[in-house]
């Protein structure tokens, strides 16, 4: 069975507010994160952040990334930690669908594409030079981010 992204990051225990703010979340999913986060231990002005994000959605995208702000480090660059942990959930997402090889491939590029193309990542496109599975690389890449973003 396919899981979500989120569903993903959760299950590595790499779903965190700098996770969050880097993307890709819509608003009933944070306001669902924030409401777990609630019995945590936060200084009162984080608690009054995730209090309001309780109600994400009716936030603006500005005052939600406001909000971020105050609960967890902006990530700098694509190059991150959080990008890295939204491209191996989105990764194991592919990876569980039940697609063919050809469907697969496709998608695989256009996540390669949509984090620039990363370098580790070269091995996945169906034009690059190498005799290995495209999709042998794909599990080569889950392995090695799994591997550097500790256990999960």
């Amino acid at each position: 069975m396919a899981r979500t992204t989120i569903e993903v990051l959760g299950n590595l225990n790499l779903l965190g507010w700098d996770v969050l703010m880097y993307g890709w979340v819509a608003a009933g999913v944070l306001n669902r994160f924030a409401t777990t986060c609630l019995n945590s231990d936060l200084n009162e002005q984080q608690l009054r952040a995730v209090a309001k994000l309780t109600s994400a959605e009716k936030l603006s995208a500005l005052e939600i990334d406001h909000l971020l702000t105050q609960l967890g480090p902006k990530p700098l660059s694509r190059n991150s930690t959080a990008a890295d942990c939204w491209r191996l959930a989105k990764l194991v997402e592919l990876h569980s669908q039940d697609l063919d090889w050809d469907e697969k491939v496709t998608q695989l590029e256009s996540l390669a594409a949509e984090f620039g193309f990363p370098e580790d990542m070269r091995g996945c496109s169906r034009y690059s030079v190498g005799t290995a599975d495209r999709l042998d690389e794909m599990e080569s890449v889950i392995a090695k981010l799994r591997n550097q973003l500790g256990p999960g």
